[in-house]
């Protein structure tokens, strides 16, 4: 869920962005009214992944899941009067299936694992910059202008989060085992977990 917060007095509403099962919706925050929901799901009727709010331009939510779904970038809009709208495509297409995991979004780029491959988006259109890198089902982290890549086997892989290619700076074999969690950066200490075993790294990344 991400959580989507405003000015006061900017006639903005707080609202958070979720999904289920069956669709992505909107949520006000004082007391979860719906204030739009899109359709969305797969054959599975399982969404992991959560979207991602104004990332293609203002009032944007790029949503995604895996199989065979793909991904969608919605525009999101109100009447005259104050009323939602339903939400509107900008473009849709069946590049960045995230299954596990959730995308991230840095200088009009979306990062992501597609179907276990690591791959790069433009926000604008969905085009695809590259594709490379098999991580399996794991997640992606953004930390300044980097990646940290959990692979789902338990290796963590630095690089570059770049439009132009996937540059792999370093790995290590942080974890034994398959691996699905979400890693954290907090500081200089990265924490890594799985169903079995936790552990923390001392890391030194520039700007952090």
């Amino acid at each position: 869920m991400h959580r989507v917060g405003v000015r006061p007095g900017n006639g903005a509403v707080r609202h958070a962005v979720t999904d289920d099962a069956l669709a992505a919706a909107a949520l006000l925050l004082r007391d979860g009214e719906v204030l739009w929901r899109f359709a969305w799901t797969n054959r599975e009727r399982t969404n992991c992944s959560q979207p991602l709010p104004s990332v293609g331009g203002p009032d944007t939510v790029f949503v995604s899941t895996d199989y065979g779904q793909g991904c969608v970038m919605l525009q999101i809009e109100r009447s005259t009067d104050g009323e939602w709208l339903p939400p509107r495509k900008l473009w849709d297409n069946r590049l960045m299936k995230t299954k596990f995991t959730t995308a991230v979004f840095h200088r009009g780029f979306l990062y992501g694992l597609d179907d276990g491959i690591l791959e790069c988006l433009d926000a604008r259109d969905g085009g695809k910059k590259w594709k490379e890198g098999r991580y399996g089902h794991g997640q992606v982290l953004l930390a300044g202008d980097l990646l940290l890549i959990q692979a789902e086997d338990g290796e963590v892989v630095l690089g570059e989060a770049s439009p132009e290619r996937w540059k792999e700076l370093g790995r290590i074999a942080a974890l034994s085992g398959k691996t699905w969690n979400n890693l954290a950066l907090a500081g200089k200490y990265l924490l890594v977990r799985n169903d079995h075993e936790a552990a923390c790294y001392e890391v030194a990344l520039a700007g952090n």
